[in-house]
């Protein structure tokens, strides 16, 4: 786990993204502008809290490598890409339709996901600041 909130970062480093065990990132509340474009990379990343980056407005295609990513926070944002019909489906239905963007197969992601809806440990999925009443 990877707890980077709060301090006015504008850019993550590339090498953020070489970290193959990082299982939670959570850059909310930063200046953040882009997100690395390599962070499919983080294979076994499970959550990502991007929250509250007012400057950020797109996520990179290659999220749609992350094939572990079932919960995003993206409060706080106004994303260009991908579109709202998209974000609104929840973290993975965001994974889903960037790994299509990157013409990937998502069956093995699928298998996964499979599984961790019979043991319960899927979560559900994306927090956006329209879902808080």
């Amino acid at each position: 786990e990877l707890y980077l909130q709060n301090n006015e970062l504008k850019k993550l480093p590339e090498s953020i993204t070489e970290l193959p065990n990082l299982i939670s990132l959570n850059v909310s509340s930063n200046k953040l502008k882009c997100l690395p474009e390599a962070m499919g990379n983080l294979k076994s990343l499970n959550i990502l809290d991007i929250s509250s980056n007012k400057n950020l407005t797109e996520l990179p295609k290659s999220l749609g490598l992350a094939e572990r990513l079932i919960d995003i926070n993206i409060n706080g944002l106004t994303l260009s890409y991908p579109p709202d019909y998209v974000t609104q489906g929840g973290a993975i239905a965001i994974v889903a339709f960037l790994a299509l963007e990157m013409g990937i197969d998502c069956t093995a992601r699928d298998q996964f996901l499979d599984s961790q809806m019979k043991t319960g440990r899927l979560s559900s999925g994306t927090k956006k600041e329209d879902d808080v009443q």
